[in-house]
């Protein structure tokens, strides 16, 4: 998934400007998501996927790089998913790791103990995008064909990995009636990417992550919106339902 060596400027895991737009989707409102689910899909027509939550992106390398103020809310977001894993454990999960060398490769450490203990799977997965993971696939059809018609997403990173994969998933599955939804409580983006900016500063931002803000960027008027925020609307316009906290499980 990192282009370079995490040392370098990957642009993995920061965002991905190139992915293709199939138009507006209309996306279902968590409420309706919600109602459909408590009426008519069982407990276990759910399944959880947690992308790239590694080492690397808390206490490695990556992390070091920008500095642990940058990455608090990715360690946030961990918390979130060890707190979710240990309440479904009635819930088909898959996990994902991008193949850095090393201890950065390493999934976190509570994380990694939980996958260990309920003999969770851990796909290596070279792309941004969780298709390109070899047996990604086949799970997700065996799911669906168990009936499973939600798949609920956490991980790293909100602009680049989480975004392309919910993506992705939901293009290649919609006609199979599989909703995806993004739960951001569980999600990592580092406190940058939380920052607005003016269109021409968010623009910059897809060629170069680590572009200055402008004067301009701290105007309303002009349109000001995070990284974090562009990623969500774009995942909102390919039919993914994103919500804060997702809590039905």
């Amino acid at each position: 998934a990192m282009g370079n060596t995490v040392l370098g400027k990957s642009r993995s895991h920061e965002q991905d400007p190139d992915l293709p737009d199939d138009g507006d989707v209309d996306t279902p409102l968590l409420s309706e998501v919600e109602s459909h689910l408590s009426r008519n899909i069982k407990m276990t027509s759910k399944s959880l996927m947690l992308i790239d939550v590694q080492k690397c992106f808390s206490e490695g390398t990556w992390a070091d790089r920008f500095g642990l103020d940058e990455v608090r809310q990715i360690r946030e977001a961990y918390d979130r998913c060890v707190d979710v894993l240990r309440t479904t454990q009635h819930i088909p999960t898959l996990v994902t790791r991008t193949p850095f060398p090393g201890p950065d490769g390493e999934l976190d450490e509570r994380i990694k103990g939980i996958t260990q203990e309920r003999g969770i799977q851990c796909l290596s997965k070279p792309g941004n995008s969780v298709l390109h993971a070899v047996g990604f696939v086949p799970w997700m059809e065996d799911r669906i064909r168990s009936g499973s018609r939600v798949i609920v997403l956490g991980g790293n990173t909100t602009t680049s990995c989480v975004k392309t994969s919910a993506v992705a998933i939901a293009r290649a599955f919609r006609a199979k009636g599989l909703q995806v939804v993004v739960d951001l409580s569980m999600c990592g983006a580092r406190a940058t990417n939380h920052k607005k900016r003016c269109p021409d500063c968010l623009e910059s931002y897809e060629m170069d992550y680590e572009g200055p803000l402008c004067d301009a960027c701290v105007d309303p008027a002009v349109g000001l919106q995070s990284p974090v925020e562009a990623a969500v609307a774009e995942m909102k316009k390919n039919g993914v339902t994103v919500v804060d906290k997702f809590k039905m499980w």
